[in-house]
């Protein structure tokens, strides 16, 4: 599973990703990312980040909207799939 908060502001989508960590772990981001994969920055780059889990032989990743607006991420994390699909990840549909 990773989490992550798209936004062409890298500092924007950090904060977005800290505040949904704090809410929903009660810790920050920063300790949280030790543990669990974090992405937070612009879509290009997450699809490239996901690419090193594929690389590395990840098949199956779980995105999680990092975001407690997650109607308005949804149709990133939606990008990020469009991206994945058409950017030669070879992801099996269920």
């Amino acid at each position: 599973m990773v989490t992550i908060a798209i936004n062409d502001d890298p500092e924007q989508a950090r904060k977005e990703l800290d505040h949904y960590v704090r809410t929903f772990y009660g810790y920050p981001l920063d300790a949280v990312s030790l543990l669990q994969a974090c992405y937070a920055g612009p879509l290009d780059g997450c699809v490239e980040w996901l690419r090193s889990y594929w690389n590395a032989g990840a098949r199956h990743i779980l995105l999680r909207v990092g975001s407690l607006d997650a109607a308005t991420q949804l149709g990133t994390a939606t990008g990020v799939l469009d991206n994945i699909h058409s950017g030669g990840f070879q992801v099996a549909e269920t």
